[in-house]
């Protein structure tokens, strides 16, 4: 079967071809920037080298195709309504002329409401140019998608915010269930569609993710997966508009954007499609927050602190000598055993999660003398036993996030421990810090103790 994909380096595209590929189907892609596509025309697909507005280039592609594969691909341009719908109405007349039996269309949820709904609203004419096309045409309504936000240019996209202030932004009603799913949910179930040829006639279908859920709840359950607090406040459309403006997103952009806002507010863009088995799919925000989120936010994290500590921050240095091997020293910075020490003088400690790999996580509970309790967490960023060990240390109460350096050398039958932590936005925090490793009866003498009745290894 030759199936044609319209757009291979796109989201869902991208996927889509990567799974037909591994089916061993016969694909050919169309792409304005070969270089973009490489890895797929190494390992067999057919390469024609154009635009998808241009005729010439649609019949290069579609001759002798069973089915094609269309997404209008979001760009930047102003007259975009007038060029999706006009660029949609020249591909349909290219299937047509060239007989393609099927066309598998990804469209959006709310499409139904047609124009006034920003680049949603364009999609019911898509939707219509290729349903008098074919005669099997499979219209797929995504739900909204979790790359919305990571990676793809959306309001959503916050990853900077919830790095710095464990904070999503947006005009919705907390409350407002809404279904989220996955990219690579939407490409399985695409693929499934394009390789099935027992369907027929036209028909439309969502894919929802999982489950709906309230903005509250996505915030929530995005902490969860990265290992830190995130809220969702509501704030008024003006506000949203403005933080996009402020983004250097063209003007005429952004009220295209903000006309679907607008609309998706008012609840007048929901989805058509009823949650079914078939629309249900298995990637939950989660995962997708542990596997992409996370790893975007701690990025995001390490720049901002990259940028405070250029700017102005202090620093605190010790060095600790104990009596015993560096390997021994290092080990008790990364086992669980080490609640037992990292607490202040008088306070306690419990290591509630510790993964110590380079990537991997760490989270604590302190519980001071005066009942406070204080979170802390980071995560690793090189271990190199026994020599040099690096790691973030979040203190969640003090909204505080540094670098910890600790290197470990040979002093006689002992060790010299030197720790730097950087990125103290104060004296006095980095000078209170100083003071619980440091005093009597603090981290380093328990730490000390600990090492001395073998109490960690």
């Amino acid at each position: 079967m030759k199936i044609v994909i319209n757009t291979p380096a796109g989201p869902v595209g991208r996927v889509v071809t990567d799974h037909l590929l591994q089916a061993k189907e016969e694909v050919v892609i169309i792409s304005r920037h070969p270089e973009q596509v490489t890895d797929f025309v190494t390992r067999g697909a057919r390469l024609v080298e154009g635009s998808i507005d241009d005729p010439l280039v649609l019949d290069r592609a579609l001759g002798g195709a069973d089915t094609l594969y269309w997404t209008n691909p979001a760009t930047l341009r102003p007259d975009y309504d007038d060029w999706s719908a006009r660029t949609a109405q020249t591909a349909a007349e290219a299937v047509k002329r060239n007989e393609v039996k099927r066309v598998v269309v990804i469209s959006s949820w709310g499409a139904q409401h047609g124009p006034g709904a920003g680049p949603v609203g364009v999609l019911l004419a898509v939707e219509t140019a290729f349903k008098a096309a074919a005669p099997h045409v499979t219209i797929v309504r995504p739900a909204n998608y979790m790359e919305d936000f990571v990676s793809i240019p959306t309001a959503w996209n916050q990853i900077g915010t919830i790095a710095a202030r464990g904070t999503i932004f947006g005009p919705f009603d907390p409350t407002k269930k809404i279904p989220i799913v996955a990219v690579r949910d939407v490409g399985e179930k695409v693929t499934e569609v394009l390789r099935d040829t027992r369907w027929s006639g036209f028909r439309i279908t969502g894919v929802h993710g999982p489950e709906d859920l309230d903005l509250s709840s996505v915030a929530r359950i995005i902490g969860e997966g990265i290992g830190r607090p995130v809220k969702y406040v509501q704030v008024p459309l003006d506000q949203v508009k403005q933080g996009m403006l402020d983004a250097g997103i063209p003007g005429s952009f952004v009220e295209y954007i903000m006309d679907m806002y607008t609309e998706q507010a008012a609840g007048r863009a929901d989805p058509a499609e009823p949650r079914s088995a078939e629309t249900t799919t298995r990637t939950s925000l989660l995962e997708f927050s542990r596997e992409v989120i996370k790893p975007a936010v701690e990025t995001a994290s390490m720049a901002l602190f990259s940028q405070a500590t250029n700017a102005s921050s202090f620093s605190l240095e010790i060095s600790r000598r104990f009596d015993v091997p560096p390997e021994r020293v290092f080990d008790a910075w990364l086992t669980k055993s080490s609640g037992e020490w990292l607490s202040p003088a008088g306070a306690h400690c419990e290591m509630t999660a510790l993964e110590p790999r380079v990537g991997g996580r760490y989270q604590m509970r302190v519980t001071s003398p005066d009942g406070r309790t204080i979170d802390i967490s980071g995560a690793y960023r090189e271990i190199a036993r026994p020599q040099r060990l690096v790691l973030t240390w979040t203190d969640h109460y003090n909204t505080l996030e540094t670098i910890m350096t600790l290197t470990f050398r040979p002093d006689g039958a002992g060790t010299m421990m030197t720790v730097r932590q950087d990125g103290f936005p104060e004296a006095g925090i980095r000078d209170r810090y100083s003071t619980g490793w440091t005093s009597a009866g603090g981290s380093f003498d328990k730490l000390a103790a600990c090492l001395a009745k073998g109490a960690v290894s």
